[in-house]
């Protein structure tokens, strides 16, 4: 299989507040997308991609259906904590979309719109 990902700023902003991650290795392919007229869209977006394939990189016998609640909470906590330490930041967010695969199985997970 091959992946690929595009994204557009669209007509409405100036700002792509897109982040696609394609990570094969982790059998991970994920698209967050920042609220829109937010602050910090973008930033958030990037740092909910990373730290879901962080905490998929260091768990031992992943289980989608069993841990994905979880992953998803820690890139929230992620969010939350760069808002502590960076408060003109408040208020910003993402919305995630994102595919996982095993061997005979495709994964699917949607937090936001």
């Amino acid at each position: 299989m091959r992946a690929v990902a595009l994204t557009d700023v669209g007509l409405k902003r100036e700002n792509n507040e897109d982040y696609y991650l394609i990570r094969e290795d982790l059998s991970l392919f994920l698209v967050a997308d920042g609220m829109g007229g937010y602050h910090a869209g973008e930033i958030a977006s990037e740092i909910a991609s990373k730290t879901i394939a962080s905490v998929l990189e260091a768990y031992e016998g992943f289980k989608f259906e069993r841990d994905i609640h979880e992953v998803l909470i820690k890139a929230n906590e992620a969010i939350l904590d760069y808002v502590m330490q960076n408060p003109d930041c408040r208020g910003m967010g993402t919305t995630v979309v994102l595919v996982y695969l095993t061997e005979d199985e495709i994964w699917v997970a949607n937090v936001g719109d």
